[in-house]
């Protein structure tokens, strides 16, 4: 199977339920971009191709996985996923193109079987407050995110995203990007946010997710930080099945509010 997929990057899944006007090009470009940015959801996407080819279904139990996100990525670019380096029980991804590359993901497999500890469930913040420092104290439990993964949004994200694999399709296993793209919907049901910004995420797979599951999304705050005038939320989620296991879990950073340039 091959490790080097082209990519064209597509806006339909980075819109799929969010409300992030970095993702319209109008609003876009008034913060200084040439048009609307492809969420780092999608690119996790895009970064998982060549990861699933070298691992197969193995990919979904037991693996540790960063994402770093370089430069941002554009609806219509001609963009290369490829296998950089990969041996038995870890590779390397890398999303690019002749100007450079614009996304990264380092995969391990976990020595040890693992499982994450299961957070505390809280009700959503209907209020939906401005988003600041202080109202996202460490430790502070954040409101619980539920999703049936009804199977026709499912197949309709496999659709909108482009993925090749027939894994999907045929065990009827959710994507990863948007199992990712949930912990963001956690922060938008929580929260009322300017412009905002995925900034990285390490995420540990356990088990893959089948289409129909119902789950929750359940997070924690790990710090509220400042970085060269960024302000960024850096928050731990898990993603609980209903027999309280968990099958996923991450780390996932947002810069929340852009300093002055």
């Amino acid at each position: 199977m091959s490790t080097s997929f082209a990519i064209v990057p597509s806006m339909e899944p980075s819109h799929h339920r969010t409300n992030n006007v970095v993702h319209d090009d109008a609003e876009a470009r008034k913060l200084g971009f040439k048009a609307g940015l492809i969420t780092g959801t999608t690119t996790y996407a895009y970064l998982t191709r060549p990861a699933v080819a070298h691992f197969g279904k193995s990919w979904f139990e037991q693996t540790l996985n960063t994402i770093k996100l370089k430069a941002p990525t554009f609806e219509g670019e001609k963009l290369t996923a490829r296998l950089v380096s990969s041996s038995k029980d870890a590779c390397e991804v890398e999303l690019a193109d002749d100007d450079g590359v614009r996304a990264t993901l380092s995969c391990q497999k976990l020595e040890k079987p693992a499982k994450a500890a299961v957070l505390l469930s809280a009700p959503l913040n209907t209020a939906r407050p401005k988003l600041t420092a202080e109202l996202i104290p460490a430790g502070m439990v954040l409101g619980t995110l539920r999703d049936p993964l009804a199977p026709d949004e499912c197949l309709e994200y496999l659709d909108q995203v482009g993925d090749p694999h027939a894994i999907y399709r045929e065990q009827r296993i959710v994507h990863p990007g948007q199992l990712l793209h949930l912990a963001n919907e956690v922060m938008m049901n929580n929260f009322t946010l300017a412009p905002w910004f995925h900034a990285k995420s390490q995420i540990t797979n356990y088990r893959p997710i089948g289409m129909g599951t119902p789950i929750e999304v359940r997070s924690k705050v790990v710090e509220a930080s400042e970085r060269n005038s960024n302000k960024l939320a850096t928050i731990d989620y898990v993603w609980v099945l209903p027999d309280d296991s968990v099958a996923m879990s991450a780390r996932h950073s947002i810069v929340y509010e852009r300093g002055a340039k």
